[in-house]
């Protein structure tokens, strides 16, 4: 029987990309045995190792319709206080916003419980502030209301999202780190392996960001931030461009799905239109490849 993983990379609101291709491969009845993902992409993840792997082709739908439902970006973040209160409030919150509607969102809609009885495995990569170290939270060893909270930890980006407190430390996104999962994708030894990213990898395609609209310290720290990220999500692909040529380890095959160009140039920006053009721009590129 054919062993077959998923590894979903960071991105933020470009998470919708993931979507649309994943509701390509569920029409070609695909499903996984494994599923990797880290900021965007763990909460992608996880909402898929909720189902049974027989289930997987049917559960995508229900992921769609969370996404569509956002209106914006109100809906996963917010400033603790209005205007340029939040900016002093930030000094002892440890964030720009709070993450309580993207918990929120998740609290209602995602089960740990449905998790452990699916018999799908799932990792998700989170960095400790504490330690400075990155680690991969697998299923198989976390359970109930812990593994959702390093779901959400994941998820939350520093400087825009407060870290989450879990074991007496505090965690944060684990694409401070890595982008792309899949070292924990090999350990599962898989005869395929499934990636899809959120950012074009072309050297051809070079990522541009909006403007600046100011020089304040976050601004000036958040383009920091955006920059690193991209960063780290080079060198990641690299690593995998190195594994795809050398076909190791034992001939896995490695199919990629990747946006020609920028899905959404500001990954925070959760705008109603912005996300259907996610979904959209995925779906078409998924299924032009699967077609083939």
């Amino acid at each position: 029987m054919v062993k077959r993983s998923l590894v979903l990379s960071g991105g933020g609101s470009k998470g919708s990309y993931q979507v649309g291709v994943l509701k390509a491969m569920a029409e070609h009845g695909l499903s996984w045995d494994t599923v990797h993902g880290i900021s965007v992409g763990a909460l992608n993840a996880s909402w898929i190792a909720m189902h049974k792997k027989e289930d997987h082709p049917m559960c995508i739908q229900g992921l769609i319709d969370i996404w569509s439902a956002i209106q914006s970006s109100a809906d996963i973040y917010k400033p603790w206080l209005p205007f340029g209160l939040n900016y002093i409030s930030s000094m002892w919150k440890g964030s720009l916003n709070t993450g309580r509607p993207l918990r929120k969102l998740v609290e209602k809609n995602w089960k740990a419980e449905a998790i452990a009885d699916s018999c799908v495995k799932l990792s998700v990569g989170c960095c400790s502030l504490s330690t400075t170290e990155y680690k991969a939270i697998h299923s198989t060893h976390v359970h109930g209301p812990d593994l959702l909270s390093y779901v959400l930890a994941s998820s939350h980006m520093p400087i825009i999202f407060e870290p989450i407190a879990i074991d007496n430390q505090y965690w944060i996104d684990g694409g401070m780190r890595h982008q792309i999962p899949i070292l924990e994708a090999l350990q599962e030894n898989p005869d395929i392996i499934d990636i899809i990213l959120t950012s074009p990898v072309s050297s051809k395609c070079i990522e541009s960001r909006k403007p600046m609209s100011s020089k304040s310290a976050p601004s000036v720290a958040i383009r920091g931030l955006q920059t690193f990220s991209d960063q780290i999500f080079m060198n990641d692909w690299q690593n995998i461009q190195n594994l795809i040529t050398k076909r190791i380890p034992n001939n896995i095959v490695i199919n990629v799905y990747a946006p020609a160009c920028t899905v959404i140039t500001d990954s925070m920006n959760f705008a109603k239109d912005m996300i259907a053009h996610g979904i959209h721009l995925g779906y078409t590129d998924a299924m032009a490849i699967l077609g083939q």
